[in-house]
């Protein structure tokens, strides 16, 4: 799915979808690391929804890349200076 998703579904909707696809034991004691439009469309509550959500397909843990929802959100939390952490795309 690229772009924002449509109103009516929510991150819930996006996680089942992906649980759905891969089964429940689908990423066990794996990573998910969620990216693109889409992602970066979310709210942060959304963005938190995908990453809690992951348990249920057996993963350790879910990772949305710092984007620009998580600079607003931080905007209103701290003023302190900070730098954002991305993943390594040469890893693999």
């Amino acid at each position: 799915m690229d772009g924002e998703m449509p109103y009516y579904l929510l991150a819930k909707d996006l996680i089942l979808q992906i649980i759905g696809e891969i089964s429940v034991a689908g990423a066990t004691y794996k990573s998910m690391e969620f990216v693109g439009s889409t992602v970066e469309s979310l709210t942060m509550e959304e963005h938190m929804t995908l990453c809690n959500m992951v348990v249920e397909a057996g993963e350790k843990n879910g990772v949305v890349p710092p984007d620009t929802t998580t600079f607003k959100h931080l905007e209103d939390k701290t003023s302190a200076p900070y730098e954002p952490v991305y993943g390594d795309q040469q890893a693999r």
